[in-house]
């Protein structure tokens, strides 16, 4: 690991609802990667609204499944494949990822496990866990991944001003 594998890193972020996926993200500095999953039940639709990701798109209270976002995990998995095989020569970033990888379902988890992540809590507390200046409230997978991209530069400097000491 290096500082400019975290800078120029993939992050990703997911937003789920119990063991269902609701939403993921792939954020590399050059483009990001955003889509809904159209298989999770719709039955939680108010709570995932109002709670958990409020971009979902929507059409007369239901799912949009037409919207050009809202995709089978089937296609999800293949852009997803298609957008690391694109940023191929990055590393792969997440944050808890052993909670991740229990969480996320098996195609999707070995996707991005198979891509040797690496975890920017680890990074966290090889620093003595710095503060970061302001966690925002982050309930999209957009967001989190943002914001993790945000902690991994933010970390590289910090370990910048560690080594130039």
């Amino acid at each position: 690991m290096n500082l400019q594998s975290i800078r120029e890193g993939i992050y990703f972020g997911a937003v789920m609802s119990g063991d269902e996926l609701i939403s993921i993200s792939l954020v590399s500095p050059e483009e990001e990667y955003y889509v809904f999953s159209s298989e999770f039940n719709q039955e939680y639709l108010p709570h995932v609204l109002l709670n958990l990701e409020a971009n979902l798109p929507t059409k007369n209270g239901s799912l949009d499944c037409a919207h050009p976002n809202v995709k089978s995990r089937l296609d999800i998995m293949m852009e997803m494949e298609l957008f690391i095989q694109r940023n191929k020569d990055r590393t792969l970033w997440g944050y808890n990822l052993a909670y991740d990888q229990v969480r996320l379902d098996k195609p999707v988890s070995n996707l991005l496990f198979d891509n040797d992540p690496h975890d920017l809590s680890t990074l966290e507390l090889l620093l003595g866990n710095p503060e970061f200046p302001k966690k925002p409230d982050i309930y999209s997978a957009i967001k989190k991944a943002r914001f993790r991209r945000s902690l991994g530069l933010w970390l590289a400097d910090r370990m910048e001003e560690t080594v130039q000491r």
